[in-house]
């Protein structure tokens, strides 16, 4: 004889199955599974809570996983060598007499980073904007942001403890870049230039 818990959850089951498009054998299966969950919860809570959540977690990890794919931005986007894309802010379009930060490494011959509008994001994680393959950055190390008054800020968002970001030697926590800057971000030295739109 069924639980009356079971048989409310699988009442509720079949009121929504038609959703799922199931057929009579799942059904069967399921009604099997409910009722023997609802006599087990009872006797052993521990094993059942430990088997569903066996077979729960890795569903949750697939499912975390697609959603990070799908949420990848655009290739069609500026890059630098490493193909993460440029920022681009809502609402905000520069004019063509706007000026247009690059940053660049001083140590590679990759094509220079630009920074019209928003916000760059640097570190070690793939997801930043400037991606930087080096042991001495943190994973999410610094941002570059433009303002509304079409200055650019460098600002250390790191560890309080960590090597920070230093302009022309100088550590810093923040500071406004006028173009010509050499920035050390970890052992990475990137220079911040300004050029016309």
């Amino acid at each position: 004889m069924p639980s009356p818990d079971s048989a409310i959850i699988f009442n509720l089951f079949l009121i929504y199955s038609p959703l799922f498009a199931v057929d009579g054998d799942l059904i069967a299966w399921l009604r099997m599974a409910i009722q023997w969950l609802a006599t087990h919860i009872r006797e052993s809570p521990a094993v059942v809570i430990g088997l569903t959540a066996f077979l729960i977690f890795p569903a949750i990890a697939i499912v975390g996983s697609l959603l990070r794919l799908a949420s990848a931005r655009p290739a069609n986007q500026p890059a630098l060598a490493s193909g993460h894309p440029a920022p681009h802010a809502p609402g905000f379009a520069p004019t063509s007499s706007d000026q247009v930060g690059l940053l660049e490494f001083t140590h590679h011959r990759a094509a220079p980073f630009p920074i019209r509008h928003g916000i760059v994001r640097i570190g070690r994680e793939k997801d930043n904007d400037v991606h930087l393959d080096d042991p001495s950055v943190h994973r999410y190390h610094a941002v570059i942001e433009r303002t509304t008054d079409a200055e650019f800020h460098v600002v250390y968002i790191g560890d309080p403890e960590g090597n920070g970001v230093r302009v022309n030697g100088r550590r810093v926590q923040r500071a406004r870049l006028s173009g010509g800057e050499i920035l050390d971000i970890g052992s990475t030295k990137l220079r911040f230039t300004l050029t016309s739109a």
